[in-house]
């Protein structure tokens, strides 16, 4: 692990200027000439919604990501960043080399929860783990569910930057808290994973909490 990157896990309160993320949005990916989604209708592929979990499940649910993500993030030098489709890195350990963007980190914190438990716990963008989808799957995939501002975030829960109609990047709570305290994970940038605040970014869009986390 680097000591620039993470100096003991602090997290940035503002992206600073060296580094830059990347911007996971469908006309950039085009003009990088990358698919982020299915060459087909993601809505033929769009997993049937799981069923709500109990509280003891989503305790078991978070406890995992935050694991999973703590440990990522530990283990950054390791990581590599790229937009590339389909995913290839679901369901492999935090601490194995691999190579995702800042949507397909966020999905790998849900695949490796649903990898250690009995029930299952749904793609956040409900192509049901396909290796498909980007930030504008998550957002439209959980719009509905929205937290609003003022109140608590928990561990996997959402948050997405950039205009809605283009969508550029997304982090994933790894400590819950208010917007001041709680801590955020991104896979923006090859640097990544590393901690971030809510607003470290000025194009905040909103967040959202997955389905099997409601």
């Amino acid at each position: 692990m680097s000591n620039l990157l993470v100096p003991q896990l602090e997290p940035f309160e503002a992206l600073p200027t060296w580094l830059e993320e990347g911007d996971d949005s469908v006309l950039a990916a085009l003009h990088e000439n990358v698919s982020l989604v299915p060459p087909s209708d993601p809505k033929l592929l769009a997993a049937s919604r799981a069923r709500r979990l109990t509280p003891t499940e989503k305790k078991q649910v978070r406890s995992l990501m935050a694991s999973y993500l703590l440990r990522a993030t530990r283990t950054n030098a390791s990581k590599h960043y790229s937009q590339r489709r389909p995913m290839t890195h679901l369901f492999q350990s935090p601490d194995q080399e691999w190579t995702a963007d800042c949507s397909g980190y966020v999905t790998g914190a849900f695949a490796w929860a649903e990898r250690f438990t009995k029930f299952t716990v749904e793609d956040p963008n409900g192509l049901g783990y396909t290796g498909w989808g980007y930030t504008g799957t998550m957002l439209s995939h959980n719009f509905r569910h929205q937290v609003p501002e003022g109140r608590n975030y928990f561990v996997g829960d959402i948050a997405l930057f950039g205009p809605a109609s283009r969508t550029k990047h997304t982090v994933i709570c790894r400590k819950g808290g208010n917007a001041s305290t709680s801590v955020w994970s991104s896979h923006g940038s090859e640097a990544g994973p590393y901690d971030v605040r809510l607003h470290y970014r000025p194009d905040y869009l909103c967040v959202v909490r997955a389905w099997s986390l409601l």
